[in-house]
């Protein structure tokens, strides 16, 4: 069954970038759901899952599906926030797959046009585009502020 109403929103606990000591100290204080990405995601729900946008966000407290990563860990690796937007139901069978029908089966493999659902996507942008113009219209950097040292 198709849920084209909803959106996965993958997001790391502790960051990449951590040091050796640093995931220890982020379990026993809860930090890893203060992460970065973390915040990010929280921001995106709470400002695009709306009657505009049409879809409701389910946030998924991993940094991607089991033994999967997508382009947004390159930029928790660089110290950016990052988070990874996808379906709720993945058919593997037209992921990173040849195009072929399977002779004994006849099923269609492959990333086709056919299997595209538009309606979808235009979704998604709008979850994208009032999370962006949120952001925009956020305030800036504090100019006179100190990092505090971390746990």
């Amino acid at each position: 069954m198709r849920d084209s109403h909803r959106l996965r929103l993958f997001s790391e606990g502790v960051p990449t970038l951590d040091t050796a000591g640093a995931p220890t100290s982020a379990c026993w204080s809860a930090a890893r759901n203060d992460s970065q990405s973390r915040q990010l995601t929280r921001f995106v729900k709470s400002v695009a899952q709306n009657d505009d946008t049409d879809m409701t966000i389910w946030l998924m407290f991993r940094r991607d599906r089991y033994l999967r990563a997508s382009d947004h860990v390159a930029f928790q690796r660089n110290g950016y926030a990052g988070a990874r937007f996808t379906e709720p139901n993945e058919t593997f069978a037209h992921e990173h797959q040849d195009v072929r029908v399977d002779p004994t089966t006849g099923v269609q493999f492959g990333d086709l046009i056919d299997f595209d659902d538009f309606s979808f996507m235009e979704r998604v942008t709008r979850v994208n585009i009032a999370t962006l113009w949120s952001l925009s219209n956020g305030p800036g950097t504090p100019k006179a502020s100190r990092s505090s040292p971390r746990c």
